[in-house]
This record gives C-alpha cells, sequence and structure tokens, in this order.
C-alpha cells in the first residue's frame, strides 16, 4: 500500500515548454526549482522591520489576547475535507471529536462543491 501510494503521489514525467518530456527525478526536480525561480524571483535585499510600528498602532486588551489564544472545543468547531477517503474522514473525526462540516460555496448564486451534486444541492435554483 505505501509503494502504490507513493507512486499516486510521484510525478514520473512532465512537458517542458518546448515539447520535450522529462523523466529523471533529478531533471523533474530542477525544471521544478527553475519553474518557481522564474516565477517568484529570487531573494532581494529589504530594510530591517522598525519594531516601533507595533507601537503605533491600536492593540488588543489583555482580556481578547486571552480569548484568541483560549482552547477550542468541540462544539465549537467543525472539519471541512475534500479528496480523502471515508475511512480516513471517520479516524479524523474520532481522533478530533469535531464535527464534519459541509461548506456549501456559491458562485453567483450557483452551488459550487467537490462532488456530485443532489437533488437538494439544485433546490434554491427552482425555487
Amino acid at each position: 500500500m505505501v509503494k502504490r501510494n507513493a507512486a499516486k503521489s510521484s510525478i514520473m514525467a512532465i512537458s517542458k515548454s518546448d515539447g520535450s518530456t522529462i523523466t529523471s527525478a533529478e531533471d523533474i526536480g530542477r525544471e521544478f526549482t527553475d519553474y518557481f525561480t522564474s516565477l517568484l524571483g529570487t531573494e532581494i535585499r529589504t530594510l530591517p522591520v522598525d519594531n516601533d510600528v507595533f507601537e503605533w498602532g491600536p492593540k488588543l486588551s489583555t482580556e481578547h489576547a486571552l480569548e484568541l489564544c483560549r482552547e477550542v472545543t468541540p462544539s465549537e468547531s467543525s472539519i471541512f475535507t475534500a479528496g480523502i477517503q471515508d475511512n480516513e474522514l471517520q479516524e479524523i473525526l474520532a481522533r478530533t471529536e469535531f464535527a464534519r462540516g459541509e461548506m456549501l460555496v456559491r458562485y453567483l448564486g450557483i452551488p459550487v462543491a467537490a462532488q456530485r451534486f443532489s437533488v437538494s444541492d439544485y433546490s434554491p435554483l427552482v425555487r
């Protein structure tokens, strides 16, 4: 199973912009590095952070800061997932005790989802 999962998450070959194909792991790694370096650029020097800037703006009260750092309880949180097997999801839910959340995203009023729609997903469009 480990080998099968490794094969699923491996890139066996890529096509370069000139149409040639690369299959060597080293060449694939180099191609990705070159691509993202050209996309994102290289390191540039910046000015050091002026710590006084943090003193100028509004600050949280101690009460608000403690509220942000408190433990999150299962009753106030949900887990949202995509692309994992149901048995993996069940294991995560059992370990965390969080509820499974359903995120229905809408674009121009139409539901967008990672899985196939059910009849109830279309009900807002029919009303």
